[in-house]
């Protein structure tokens, strides 16, 4: 094997385990906000679209424009290819694991300690939640664009090299917001390779990259779109805002209490599920959550002060990552719209990792002993074999809807949205008994749904009372309506919610139209008209797309 040969091999072993962890991950179907940034996006459809896509936010108030510059292009080139989409991200990964590798070789770590890390991180179950998520694809993107700043500055980080770092920043900020914490990743990464770590006059060199994250985070401060509350939903609409986001005291002390978690997870990834909303808000220091946070702290300031000896370096260095890396999703200096997610340590164990491998093997290597070597090596073995299994089994619940929601489901079992879309998911597979078991739980928390989901909650459950199979398109058809009449037995609960349709939006075209045809269908003529003339109301005042005047629609589908 030639020299070339040997030092490739790392990286295609790398690729190798990660491939092989996600290979179940290419028919996994688009779900949850896969379908609004992907499925009905019409600005990837078109190259007319590419000047919005550039210039609009995402529909969470976001500016990721490289995010969905990516997703243009896998569609104009595959179009809307699950495995395309899917296989993105993965590649993604694989380059973050390897780069990740790269970079520990040229901050002079052993090889054996940069690889170990690389792999460990690389196939390890918490980033399932993003790489087998199609739309995941903005934490990949950030850590792949940071890894290439960093790369561009070293070995001597001289201060021309910064403008092609700027470059790479630039696309990272594009990418998600949380990048604006490159410049301190620099910083750190500077006081690990200089000698001159303690002068002040070192890091004058990172001025172009801390001015433009300045420039940045002014702006997102100054834009409405960006910086309003509101988007955050029940963090504003709840006793959350009075006790989370105006309360600095109480986000300080639920930032602590996340920490034990994702240390736990990290090392027992167990549990693990894509919305963590039941994580409570603490208000008291007097949690055991809360003191294993304050204790964590403590151990890793103790380190950053004293650990600047041969071994202790790189964990300091390590843990100055994970602290800056993850300072912008900890919520304490600014609510973010939400408390905690595994995603959000993605780019924040990339050096933990690092320098933990690193000190790790310094030690195993203090011993001087073939056997520690055997026995670290056959336990990276078993790790790696544990995680990637773990991550294979855990894509599963990304592999339709339904999967996902019942996931959720079983850590969060009081979220009526959740129940609404698990009940939407069977009704349309015309698993109807599910259905309605989902869906009227969802209703005795109707109030906390929106507008429009409450009322098709309640218009689906009046179709499975009517024995109501879907239309092709998913909808419901008067033929439908009228097919299912005579034989159904359900006809006064179906009434009964759809009036409560109509109740939630008097003048919505639907429940009247559909009311009216079942009350003309009873001889109720009295109340067929009135829901009849309701209905041509809301499609008069709606304006709503060519239909047949509405008298005749009910009179003909009767």
């Amino acid at each position: 094997m030639t020299s070339r040969q040997k030092a490739g091999l790392p990286y295609i072993v790398l690729a190798a385990a990660i491939f092989a962890a996600y290979t179940n991950v290419y028919q996994n179907a688009f779900v949850w906000d896969d379908l609004n940034l992907i499925v009905n996006n019409d600005s990837l459809h078109h190259w007319s679209g590419l000047a919005n896509l550039l210039t609009k936010t995402t529909n969470a108030c976001f500016y990721r424009p490289i995010q969905v510059l990516l997703y243009f292009f896998i569609y104009q080139i595959f179009g809307l290819s699950q495995a395309a989409f899917h296989g993105a991200n993965v590649l993604l990964h694989a380059a973050n694991a390897c780069l990740m590798y790269w970079l520990g070789c040229r901050l002079g770590f052993y090889k054996r300690a940069s690889f170990v890390a690389a792999l460990l991180w690389g196939v390890h179950p918490l980033w399932s939640s993003g790489v087998a998520y199609a739309s995941g694809t903005s934490d990949l993107l950030v850590v792949f664009f940071c890894m290439m700043g960093l790369h561009a500055l070293l070995p001597d980080f001289a201060p021309r090299k910064f403008w092609l770092a700027l470059l790479f920043f630039i696309l990272a900020l594009g990418s998600k917001e949380s990048a604006v914490v490159f410049p301190a990743l620099v910083t750190f990464t500077l006081f690990l390779v200089n000698k001159k770590r303690l002068q002040p006059a070192t890091y004058i060199r990172t001025w172009p990259l801390w001015l433009l994250a300045a420039a940045y985070i002014t702006g997102w401060l100054l834009c409405p779109v960006l910086n309003n509350l509101s988007q955050y939903g029940a963090l504003v609409n709840s006793l959350y805002s009075e006790i989370y986001v105006y309360n600095f005291t109480n986000r300080t002390l639920t930032s602590l209490a996340t920490l034990p978690v994702y240390l736990s997870l990290i090392i027992w990834p167990t549990d693990l599920h894509m919305n963590w909303a039941s994580f409570s808000v603490f208000t008291t220091v007097w949690n055991w959550q809360v003191i294993a946070g304050v204790a964590i702290v403590v151990i890793a300031l103790l380190q950053i002060i004293w650990g600047h000896g041969r071994r202790g370096l790189p964990l300091t260095w390590g843990l100055l990552w994970f602290v800056a890396a993850l300072s912008p999703d900890t919520g304490i200096l600014k609510p973010i719209d939400g408390i905690f997610a595994q995603n959000w340590i993605y780019l924040p164990t990339t050096g933990l990792f690092l320098g933990v491998a690193q000190m790790t093997t310094i030690w195993i290597k203090s011993f001087n002993s073939k056997k520690a070597l055997m026995l670290a090596a056959g336990l990276t073995a078993l790790a790696m074999l544990g995680l990637g299994t773990k991550t294979y089994l855990q894509n599963k619940i990304l592999y339709d809807a339904g999967a996902l929601f019942e996931n959720v489901l079983k850590y969060n079992p009081n979220l009526p949205w959740v129940h609404y879309e698990l009940g939407m998911y069977y009704f349309e597979r015309r698993e109807y008994k599910k259905a309605a078991e989902q869906l009227y739980t969802a209703e005795y928390y109707s109030h906390d749904l929106n507008k429009d989901d409450a009322m098709n909650l309640h218009m689906t459950l009046a179709f499975i009372c009517l024995n109501i199979t879907t239309a092709k398109d998913g909808g419901v058809s008067l033929k439908e309506i009228t097919s299912a009449l005579p034989t159904s037995k359900g006809t006064p609960k179906a009434i009964e919610e759809l009036k409560l349709a109509q109740e939630v939006d008097p003048n919505d075209y639907a429940p009247n139209l559909f009311l009216s045809v079942i009350y003309y269908y009873l001889g109720d003529k009295k109340q067929g008209d009135y829901y009849n003339a309701m209905a041509e109301k809301a499609s008069i005042g709606n304006k709503l797309q060519k239909k047949p005047p509405l008298t005749q629609s009910a009179s003909h589908a009767l």
